[in-house]
């Protein structure tokens, strides 16, 4: 009769193991306007999130590509979470630090090929997941705004 018992108690583990309330958002759309475009082109436009969770590493702060804006507007995606691992080097330990669109993350915008030192945030922190799809214009009002979802390709 104890077996019976231990049954339905895991399977109510089982159900409660399969559904998730931590999985992180879906990605988020970034529609950039490019404000540079005169009658002889557009600015080539670097675009990089720059999460709120910073590891404290001496090759300076963390962050990821967005994409590329090559003409008056891009709509780029900001991905659903991201994953920063510190393993150091003697004991092989690894840290994990994740971001996701619940976070907070500001942009950074170049006008060339970012490099680590580049890594300077030029927009308020904003949360991605609090709306569908947000737009910034660059570099008049580097403001980031909900927006509706925009389809980045």
């Amino acid at each position: 009769m104890s077996a019976l018992r231990v049954v339905p108690s895991l399977l109510v583990a089982s159900v409660a193991a399969c559904s998730s309330t931590t999985a992180p958002p879906p990605p988020v759309s970034l529609l950039v306007q490019n404000t540079t475009c005169a009658a002889g082109g557009c600015d080539t436009v670097y675009v990089v999130g720059v999460p709120n969770k910073q590891p404290n590493t001496p090759g300076g702060p963390w962050l990821f590509d967005l994409g590329v804006v090559t003409g008056q507007s891009a709509c780029l995606s900001i991905p659903a979470s991201k994953v920063f691992r510190i393993i150091e080097e003697h004991s092989g330990h690894e840290t994990r630090i994740v971001w996701t669109t619940a976070d907070t993350l500001t942009l950074g915008f170049a006008r060339r090929p970012w490099t680590r030192t580049d890594a300077v945030p030029e927009t308020p922190g904003f949360s991605p997941a609090a709306a569908p799809g947000w737009s910034v214009v660059y570099p008049t009002d580097s403001v980031p705004t909900p927006a509706a979802s925009c389809r980045a390709g």
